[in-house]
């Protein structure tokens, strides 16, 4: 028993004397005490100084990059041939501090990169601006007419609608003839002469922020887009005209759909019977208008059209005079 006990307290007393074991605690605290050490030896000046240093740093970075020179407005090529360029997504979009902005220039044939100045029209604005270069790298003068529209018929907003004014205030260029404004009822027009092998940088001051469509005209394409317009306007007028026909209280639909209306009027706590009848009236003109939509909008997503033409408006105007046919057919057979 003697011999096992101390055989025991033997393994015992060399297992815990054991140099491997020595060696791990000694390992766990070498590693444990020189961090706690250097952790100590930071005192709250050296942990001031060092945020100190950190918080000038940022300071300075930010400094830095303010007084850094603005990047040049990169140009965009002007094909004589080309009847319309997109310059919405082009354009570069900027807010001054006052009424006077700094930009660079897109370089020129020559390489160079100037920095000009533009003034408000009125003293003491803080008016947005977009900036914009074009290229003539042609050997023949181009004159093309910068055209920001009014009104727009898609993504004009339902909540809060875009429902059009004057876009820019004036326009100025970097070098060769300043734009010249053009009368117009529908947008704001500049007349812009690119001279040969030049490359011009435009400065715009906005009346608002919101610019929704910019574009380069050809001269005879924008006359062609503007008798477009006019008788897209006359589509359109054509189209409502005829959808509130038929939702008149002679409308061959107009007695399905009273009854329908007063199924569902008390519902939205609608029960005069003056306010059904109004209701019904707009309902069934509201749905002549969507149902006589479907044609145009399956033809404009079989063409890709990323917004209606006028051949599309003459499909929605034809569809919705199928739809009226009955009552015009009622109105005749009417007596006087």
């Amino acid at each position: 028993m003697s011999r096992h006990g101390e055989g025991w307290g033997g393994r015992g007393d060399h297992a815990l004397s054991s140099p491997r074991a020595a060696d791990r605690t000694g390992s766990r605290r070498r590693m444990t005490v020189p961090r706690s050490r250097y952790e100590r030896s930071l005192t709250l000046t050296d942990r001031c100084l060092r945020f100190g240093l950190a918080v000038a740093g940022l300071a300075l970075w930010f400094v830095l990059a303010a007084a850094a020179p603005a990047a040049a407005v990169e140009a965009v090529r002007v094909p004589v041939d080309a009847p319309v360029l997109d310059l919405t997504n082009v354009v570069e979009r900027n807010k001054s501090d006052g009424d006077v902005i700094q930009i660079s220039t897109a370089p020129g044939p020559d390489g160079i990169v100037r920095r000009i100045a533009v003034r408000a029209r009125e003293s003491g604005a803080r008016p947005d601006w977009i900036v914009f270069a074009l290229t003539n790298d042609s050997d023949e003068q181009i004159d093309r007419l910068l055209v920001a529209p009014f009104h727009r018929l898609i993504g004009s907003g339902v909540i809060w609608p875009d429902l059009g004014d004057s876009r820019i205030e004036a326009v100025t260029a970097s070098q060769g003839l300043s734009p010249e404004r053009e009368a117009s009822p529908d947008a704001d027009v500049f007349l812009i002469t690119l001279d040969p092998g030049t490359t011009v940088t435009f400065v715009a001051e906005l009346k608002s922020s919101n610019l929704p469509q910019l574009y380069l005209y050809e001269q005879e394409a924008y006359r062609q887009k503007t008798n477009g317009l006019t008788l897209y306007k006359g589509i359109i007028i054509g189209i409502a005209g005829t959808s509130l026909l038929n939702g008149m209280h002679f409308s061959a639909w107009f007695d399905p759909a009273y009854i329908l209306m007063k199924q569902f009027a008390p519902g939205f706590f609608i029960t005069s019977p003056l306010l059904v009848f109004y209701f019904t009236s707009l309902f069934l003109s509201a749905l002549t208008l969507a149902f006589g939509g479907i044609p145009a909008a399956i033809y404009e997503r079989s063409k890709g059209e990323a917004s209606s033409s006028t051949t599309s408006m003459w499909i929605w105007f034809g569809a919705i005079v199928l739809l009226t046919i009955p009552t015009l057919l009622q109105m005749t057979a009417r007596p006087a």
